[in-house]
């Protein structure tokens, strides 16, 4: 009879960086040795100066200043599109929900301190990659502005289109948990920018758990995926993270 194992998958977050460059050095130009032309004699004609206009200044456009959704607004439009939802707590304890409506491995999760996480599978395509996070982006149509929503699929585009299509090199940061599983936990690629007052971060997240010797396992959360010895997934995902 095979032994069954039941694994959860936690995923965690940070960072980043900024860079200086070097002040500009002039050069001094050296006076010209070219002999001045003769002074005339005749007295020159006046010359007409046109009086100075003025310059306007140059207007700035303030970056619109997006506030933080009421993350239960989100929760109610993903439970209207017909997401299941789970409920969970993190280490720190702060309660959320884990949302799933076809592919148990591609999902929505939502903390009640408003944070925000959109993942997929990293699909070696980039078109497939765009067509599964656009499901959850129009989810969250319903709830955010046009603008910031136009904002962010410009980000999410760039990313996409940039990103490579395998994890490989040194992570951003890595976890290992020490458990019967031997999970590892590896965060690759990040890009970060501000939208409004969210933090945004885009990221792949390597996953790999190992099956004890002698085992048959499979993950609670992801049916259908049985596995012995080594098994990894790679997710492509979107966190919003609110000010504070």
């Amino acid at each position: 009879m095979k032994k069954i194992l039941f694994i959860l998958i936690v995923l965690l977050l940070v960072t980043a960086c900024a860079t200086s460059q070097p002040a500009p050095t002039s050069t001094a130009i050296p006076p010209s040795k070219t002999p001045l032309p003769p002074t005339s004699t005749d007295t020159p004609s006046p010359t007409h100066t046109p009086l100075p206009t003025d310059t306007p200044e140059p207007t700035h456009t303030p970056t619109p200043s997006w506030k933080p959704i009421e993350i239960a607004e989100l929760d109610a439009a993903l439970g209207d599109e017909g997401y299941r939802r789970n409920p969970m707590t993190t280490g720190s304890g702060v309660n959320g929900f884990t949302w799933v409506k076809e592919n148990p491995y591609e999902r929505t999760y939502t903390w009640e301190n408003g944070v925000i996480r959109l993942q997929v599978l990293h699909d070696k395509s980039p078109s497939v990659r765009s067509e599964h996070m656009e499901y959850k982006l129009m989810v969250l149509d319903k709830v955010f502005p046009d603008g910031f929503m136009a904002k962010l699929r410009e980000e999410h585009t760039a990313y996409n289109d940039s990103v490579e299509a395998k994890v490989s090199g040194e992570p951003e940061q890595m976890f290992t948990y020490g458990d019967s599983w031997d999970t590892k936990e590896a965060e690759y690629y990040v890009v970060e920018t501000d939208l409004g007052d969210y933090y945004v971060r885009f990221s792949l997240w390597w996953w790999q758990s190992t099956c004890p010797s002698g085992y048959e396992c499979y993950y609670e959360n992801f049916p259908g995926l049985d596995f012995t010895g080594d098994s990894s997934l790679v997710f492509h995902t979107i966190l919003l993270i609110p000010d504070e």
